[in-house]
Order: C-alpha cells, then sequence, then structure tokens
C-alpha cells in the first residue's frame, strides 16, 4: 500500500503529474484529446476571424444604408400600394433585418475567403505559430502552476483538514487505482461545495469538506483523480491557450461588463461600496456607480463582441460534445475504482465540480453533462472507464506532431516552391 506521508501533504508527490509520459508528452497528447475544441481555439485566434466578423458588421450596416436610400428613392412609386401602419412598420424591421443578416453573412464569408486566396502556405504559418505559442505558454503555466494557483488565493490544508478529512479520502483512492503519484490538495476557502483538478493540483473549498462524509468526498477525488489521470486539465489548458487572444478578449469583457461567477460574498455588490458612517447605503453613490459601469460594460462589448460571439457559438459547441464525454469517464472511472454509490449520492447533494472561477471557465462549465443524466449512466453502468493512461496518449502524441509537420511543410511550401523555381531558372540561364 502506497502511503501519503502526512508531512508533505502540499508538498509535491513526485512530479505531481500522470504517470507514463513526460510533460511534453502529456501537453502534445493533449492537443489531440479535446481535438474540435483545440481546433476551433487555434482556427479563431489565428486566422481572420475576427477581422471578417467586422468585415461582415460593416456590411450589415452597409446594406441597411443602401435599404433606406433605396426605399426613399421609390418611395413615391410605393405610395401605389397602401399599408396599414402597423403593417408597413412590421415589413420595415422585416426588410431591416433581412438586410442585417444578409449583410453579415456575405461580407463575413467574403471577407474570409479573400484572406485564403493564394495565401494558404501563409495560413498555415499563421496556425502553426499559434500552435507553438500555445505549447509554451501551456508548458510555462504548467511549470508555474502552484505559483498561479497561490496567487489565486488556495492555500495548503491545515493539519486538522489534511488528517481529518483529506488524508483519509486520497488514501483510499490511490490504494483502489494502485496510483504512483498523486495530485496536490489545495483548499479554496469558499462555503460553496466544489472541486475541480488542474494538471498537478486539485482544489477543494472548505465547503464541500464540511458538507460531505468521508465516502463521498473520497468519491469526488476519485473523480477528479480520473480527470488529473487522464490528462483533462491539460487538454483544456491547450484549447485556451491555443485560443489566447480571444479568451483573454473575453475575459476583459465578461471582467468590464461586472460578470460574477460562483455565490456573491456578502458586501460584493457595487451598491454596499456606497455608505455612510452608519453603514447605509447612499442610494445617489449607488446610481452613479450603476450608471458608471452600464458606461464601462458598453464600451468594453462594443470592442469585444467578436470574442464573446467565437466562444460561445464556435469553441463551446465544439467542445461540448468532447467534455461531456470525459465528465461520463470520470464519473465511469471512480465508480469501476468502486466509489459508484458514493458518487451518486455526492452528485445528488452538490451542484457539478468544476465550477466556474473565470469567465472562461464558467463557460467550460456549462459544457457538462446534465447532473441527471450523470445520474442516470451511473445508475445504468452505460459507460466503461478509460484505458489506462499511457498506450492512448502515445497514440495521440504521434497524431499532434504529425499536425504539427504538416502545418510546417504547407507553410515551407511556398518558399520551397520559389527556390525551386529561381534554382531552375538559373540552371536553365547557364545551360
Amino acid at each position: 500500500m502506497k502511503v501519503i506521508d502526512k508531512s508533505r501533504a502540499w508538498q509535491l508527490s513526485g512530479p505531481s503529474l500522470p504517470p507514463g509520459l513526460g510533460t511534453i508528452e502529456w501537453l502534445l497528447a493533449s492537443v489531440v484529446r479535446l481535438p474540435g475544441a483545440a481546433a476551433a481555439a487555434l482556427i479563431c485566434a489565428w486566422s481572420a476571424v475576427v477581422i471578417s466578423l467586422w468585415a461582415g458588421v460593416l456590411d450589415a450596416l452597409g446594406s441597411v444604408v443602401v435599404l433606406f436610400l433605396g426605399a426613399s428613392s421609390i418611395g413615391g412609386a410605393g405610395s401605389v400600394i397602401s399599408f396599414s401602419a402597423h403593417t408597413a412598420g412590421g415589413l420595415t424591421f422585416l426588410a431591416i433585418g433581412i438586410s442585417l443578416a444578409g449583410g453579415f453573412v456575405t461580407g463575413f464569408l467574403a471577407a474570409y475567403a479573400a484572406s485564403f486566396a493564394n495565401a494558404i502556405p501563409e495560413v498555415a504559418a499563421a496556425l502553426l505559430v499559434g500552435a507553438l505559442l500555445g505549447l509554451l505558454l501551456s508548458l510555462i503555466l504548467t511549470a508555474m502552476e502552484p505559483t498561479v494557483l497561490s496567487l489565486r488565493g488556495y492555500r495548503r490544508p491545515s493539519n486538522r483538514e489534511w488528517e481529518g478529512h483529506l488524508l483519509p479520502a486520497m488514501q483510499a483512492v490511490v490504494d483502489a487505482m494502485k496510483l504512483e503519484a498523486s495530485p496536490r490538495i489545495l483548499v479554496a476557502d469558499s462555503p460553496v461545495p466544489n472541486a475541480w483538478a488542474h494538471s498537478r493540483h486539485i482544489v477543494v473549498t472548505t465547503g464541500l469538506i464540511r458538507g460531505l462524509d468521508q465516502d463521498e468526498l473520497t468519491a469526488v477525488f476519485a473523480h477528479e483523480v480520473m480527470h488529473w489521470r487522464q490528462g483533462d486539465p491539460l487538454a483544456f489548458r491547450i484549447v485556451s491557450c491555443f485560443g489566447w487572444p480571444v479568451v483573454v478578449m473575453f475575459t476583459l469583457g465578461m471582467w468590464m461588463s461586472g460578470a460574477q461567477y460562483g455565490v456573491s460574498q456578502p458586501g460584493a455588490s457595487g451598491a454596499s461600496l456606497a455608505t455612510d458612517s452608519s453603514g447605509t447605503p447612499h442610494a445617489e453613490g449607488a446610481s452613479t456607480l450603476r450608471a458608471a459601469r452600464s458606461v464601462v460594460s458598453l464600451i468594453g462589448w462594443l470592442f469585444l463582441w467578436p470574442s464573446w460571439l467565437l466562444i460561445r457559438f464556435v469553441m463551446v459547441p465544439a467542445a461540448a460534445s468532447n467534455s461531456r464525454q470525459v465528465e461520463y469517464e470520470a464519473d465511469a472511472g471512480a465508480a469501476a475504482a468502486g466509489f459508484g454509490a458514493s458518487l451518486h449520492r455526492a452528485l445528488e447533494r452538490l451542484s457539478p465540480f468544476e465550477g466556474g472561477r473565470s469567465a472562461w471557465e464558467a463557460v467550460l462549465s456549462a459544457t457538462h453533462p446534465p447532473m441527471e443524466l450523470r445520474l442516470e449512466a451511473l445508475d445504468n453502468a452505460d459507460l466503461k472507464p478509460p484505458p489506462q493512461p499511457v498506450r492512448a496518449p502515445r497514440d495521440q502524441v504521434s497524431a499532434a506532431f504529425g499536425i504539427l509537420v504538416i502545418l510546417l511543410a504547407i507553410a515551407l511550401s511556398a518558399p520551397i516552391t520559389a527556390l525551386v523555381t529561381k534554382a531552375t531558372h538559373l540552371i536553365h540561364i547557364h545551360l
């Protein structure tokens, strides 16, 4: 039996990465763990999608202007047909809507198609650069994960938390899953019962520690360890790093709009900031603050709406299918280790684990399968647990490396062709 040293409860247990692969191999494997989401993030951030969206907006506005100019020029002729005021208003809005939609689609498609015209090597080069930068950023964030999580306010467990709750739960998971290494456990001081996995850590809230019995807490750990063992947190990190320009813009937009994630703490509302000496809010101060926030939000979304559109309607749908699958697999893996009944009870008492703590994480949490369907899958044993995480990731490493090589070959095709043409021309001249 592998025993976790109590004196090193908050230190790394080995590399705290899943066994069987090195860090670089795990990063490459993560590229194709969520293939649709990774491809969508790369394309949205590193091709001309954002520029094309703006082109579509400008074309839509131009279409409406043309519509009104045309209506004004034929106003006299149009009076031959009479409509009621309500009918005329409805037709006007219908025409404006059709004109906006048609102009946007036409402008977007024309601009995006033009970006590929005679520029396939350049597009491949941009995607390759985005992929390499994403891998580098993922590597840096993985190496700096302890520091990043510490800056978020997550702390080591106290001796009471560790010896009374966390050590017995993790020890049971280590024994049942025969782990050679385990993720590091950190605690978030929040009353909301929650748990989520990072590439090297599992974070649990104080609300979860106090709200579950020992068996239920063990089952939650088993679920999160399955995520860690399969490299799911690394895969989601790859997606965010591949699309980091879009993710950063989206996060900034949500912050400017005043979006909050999780449960608000007492005193967190804007109105409570404007109080007199007795603690009574000033209505005038609260109104001014709300007005300022509205202006900031409007300015933010004026510039950052493309990122919201891309994440909500491209990147998240691309991630949804795979995201739901990995949740079912984590549940099935915990059940296969003997914690199915306890996990069922925990799910009935809790909201989905991996709750949103930032704009990007909140959106990804929305891709989780419905709780009732997860309970149903546990009841019916509909899913088999994933295989041991060595062979499949090695195949994924080869696939990811092959994709990078293909992008490199396409990116170099233009300069290589130019060099060959020039060499052939020189040879022809000398001959």
